[in-house]
């Protein structure tokens, strides 16, 4: 199977960064960045 990531950039936030952008902490403007300019983020999520 191709995989469609296969010439695109893929990140991976955790829950601090996602966080940390939410409530505008230290860095929040790199985790902004990487949502407007990376067509590919995910998040893992532990239930």
């Amino acid at each position: 199977m191709k995989s469609k990531w296969k010439d695109e950039p893929h990140v991976v936030l955790d829950a601090c960064a996602l966080i940390a952008f939410l409530n505008d902490e230290q860095d929040a403007d790199i985790v902004a960045a990487v949502l407007l300019e990376v067509p590919t983020v995910e998040m893992a999520a532990i239930c």
